[in-house]
């Protein structure tokens, strides 16, 4: 649950931080609803709530949750930087001499 809460929280922060109506908060909002889903799609393929793998289903789990810590670390990442450079274009056009 733990790890579930980890994923979930940056996905939703990227979200949060994504400008309305454009492709990145598209992006942050798929990233949220995969974390989500994780935990479920976790438990299916271990077919255990302790999440013990066995074989192929093991790989199979390493990969999905690497895409997704992977698409949920840069959504984060190319929301604060969007973010800022917005709040550096904002300061700009308020500093001193307008």
């Amino acid at each position: 649950m733990l790890a579930a809460l980890g994923l979930v929280s940056p996905a939703a922060l990227a979200l949060f931080i994504s400008t309305s109506e454009t492709k990145l908060r598209v992006a942050s909002l798929a990233m949220l609803w995969a974390a989500l889903a994780w935990l479920p799609v976790s438990i299916i393929l271990a077919g255990n709530l302790p999440l013990n793998f066995i074989g192929w289903r093991g790989t199979v789990w390493m990969g999905l949750t690497i895409l997704l810590v992977l698409g949920v670390l840069t959504t984060l990442l190319l929301g604060g930087v969007y973010r800022l450079v917005l709040l550096r274009q904002k300061a700009g056009d308020n500093g001193p001499g307008r």
